[in-house]
């Protein structure tokens, strides 16, 4: 069983009629990517840690698969997201674009983490663009 497998293993326990749990991380595709697991886990993600920061180079690589926002509230028919948070490492900007549809009239508040340092080799832009 492979890392990320075991982790929704363990926050599977905590799923109720209000949160759900999914084996899957969100982009603005729908695809199968190679995901950065480091060892210290709140840096992992789809883009690989300068080799300064990776000192111990514990770096594990596994194939995750990717769905876009708008892809999931269709296929569970959500109506309408209260709060929409997304911490995903430098991703945000693919994340955001495929919720394109569901951040027209489905979202309330939607709350990002930024990260404004360079920790990944891939460099990070903030692109501008019109939801609407």
């Amino acid at each position: 069983m492979n890392h990320t497998q075991k982790s929704y293993n363990i926050l599977k326990k905590y799923e109720n009629n209000k949160t759900k749990i999914n084996n899957f991380a969100l982009g603005d595709t729908n695809e199968v990517k190679k995901f950065y697991i480091n060892k210290n886990s709140s840096t992992s993600g789809f883009y690989k840690l300068f080799k300064s920061l990776d000192i111990n180079n514990n770096t594990l690589i596994e194939q995750i698969q990717i769905k876009t926002i708008d892809k999931y509230v269709d296929e569970k028919k959500i109506n309408f997201i209260d709060i929409l948070k997304i911490d995903v490492q430098g991703y945000e900007s693919k994340v955001l674009k495929g919720a394109v549809k569901t951040l027209e009239n489905k979202v309330k508040i939607i709350e990002l983490e930024i990260i404004f340092s360079d920790y990944y080799e891939k460099k990070i832009v903030l692109e501008s663009w019109k939801v609407l």
